[in-house]
């Protein structure tokens, strides 16, 4: 390897629930290798977000980062983003110690090129970090995380399923098949990635389409919806046909002050088991009646 090479590190620092966005922002304008690491910020769970590639970073791909980040102002005010010239020697010792992966209760995510050995009796998961909702890092994906532990998935239907996260945890928790449906492509690249570093290619089935326009003979055990609330209740209807009776309904995506509405609109046809929150964003595990 040659000890000369030199990287340009760009890092991000922002609010949990805005690493995704910020993400999404690396993923989609430039190629390299991103990490995470975790810090507390006056109580705030914050997140340092650093893309490192190697040589220069390409002006234009740079506007496009810095344009993103400027308009995640107006939500974060805190947020920074800083850039660096390092070598490959700082490179390799800075990240190797710097990354922390994301423990979830019994779960721990790994970026996929992870040096960290594995801990045993842990489920163990490897994501790259990409274009596709969910790395963890997300209020939303992580109650919806803690939630499916809770339950025997058997056969799941992932509604958005983004990176894949949901589906891949579910496989360490009874699930037999996930089908994981999305209408971007790059999410389900990204998806299709996960499960394949994961060894799941045969338990989960991935499907672009929108839900609207999903058709299927099958009932579900499980269904997770992480979208938005007004998504769930417009096709709270087609959810619910969807599900076996006494099914699992994990749904979030949508701020707190709007559980109660969605609560009710859903209590019509599901028994409430679960209710819980984090930096505004909340979620809801129920069965189907």
């Amino acid at each position: 390897m040659n000890s000369n090479r030199k990287w340009t590190v760009l890092s991000v620092n922002t609010l949990n629930e805005y690493v995704e966005p910020v993400t999404e922002l690396f993923s989609k304008y430039s190629k390299g290798n991103i990490y995470f690491s975790s810090f507390e910020d006056s109580n705030h769970k914050r997140t340092e977000i650093e893309l490192a590639i190697e040589g220069e970073i390409e002006h234009s791909e740079f506007e496009y980062i810095a344009i993103g980040v400027k308009l995640l102002k107006y939500l974060d005010t805190n947020i920074e983003m800083n850039i660096d010239t390092i070598s490959q020697e700082k490179l390799n010792n800075y990240f190797d110690n710097s990354y922390e992966p994301i423990k979830i209760d019994s779960i721990i995510i790994y970026p996929d090129n992870t040096k960290a050995t594995l801990i045993d009796d842990y489920s163990n998961i490897l994501l790259k970090p990409g274009l596709g909702f969910g790395t963890g890092k997300h209020p939303t994906t992580k109650l919806c995380l803690q939630e499916l532990q809770k339950i025997d998935n058997k056969v799941v239907l992932d509604i958005g399923t983004g990176s894949g996260i949901l589906s891949i945890a579910a496989t360490f928790y009874g699930a037999t098949k996930c089908f994981g449906i999305d209408s971007d492509d790059m999410a389900l690249n990204n998806a299709s990635y996960n499960s394949s570093i994961n060894e799941l290619d045969e338990k989960i089935k991935l499907i672009k389409t929108n839900f609207e326009d999903y058709t299927t003979n099958d009932l579900f055990d499980s269904i997770y919806a992480n979208v938005s609330g007004s998504f769930l209740i417009e096709n709270s209807d087609k959810i619910f046909d969807l599900l076996n009776f006494q099914g699992n309904l994990i749904i979030s995506g949508f701020k707190e002050e709007d559980e109660k509405t969605i609560t009710n609109h859903f209590s019509q046809f599901f028994n409430v088991l679960s209710q819980k929150s984090e930096d505004g964003w909340s979620c809801i595990r129920m069965v189907k009646k």
